[in-house]
């Protein structure tokens, strides 16, 4: 979905089912600058509730916060998971040919991807809540495309 490291972890389960003109969607509640947002799921909302509601189900989560801490002896722990442990978590699935990868690296493929399927960008910018289509450009990497030289 492009979401923020931070609005991952404030992720509510409530906010996992709304709807933006009849499409199911993601909100956002506390986005950058404390903007609120909603984001389309598309092609892909019956891998990803399925995979977050077999997590649920495991972890006997129906309320509160989406990602959680986990217990040494695997429970699901009441506390929000920390923005600092979103990097670790995504680390241990880095693929090895991979040098070096962030969770914000997930903002910059998302916004790609979007662009090759032929989203608009106007909607990808509005999916991943820019303020200026500048900045979408430069996560799709076209900002400066031409100054660039083969």
């Amino acid at each position: 979905t492009g979401v923020r490291e931070a609005e991952a972890v404030a992720l509510d389960v409530a906010d996992l089912r709304n709807s933006l003109s009849g499409y199911p969607a993601l909100r956002v509640r506390k986005g950058k600058g404390s903007k609120q947002r909603l984001i389309p799921y598309g092609k892909y909302e019956s891998l990803v509730m399925g995979a977050v509601g077999e997590y649920h189900a495991h972890a006997q989560i129906s309320v509160g916060a989406v990602f959680r801490g986990v217990k040494r002896n695997g429970e699901s722990r009441n506390s929000r998971l920390g923005i600092s442990s979103v990097g670790y978590i995504l680390n241990q699935y880095r693929l090895p040919d991979v040098p070096h990868f962030s969770p914000h690296d997930l903002r910059r493929t998302y916004a790609r991807l979007m662009h090759s399927q032929g989203v608009p960008v106007e909607g990808i910018k509005a999916n991943m809540g820019h303020t200026s289509i500048q900045t979408t450009w430069h996560y799709i990497g076209l900002a400066d495309v031409e100054n660039r030289v083969p």
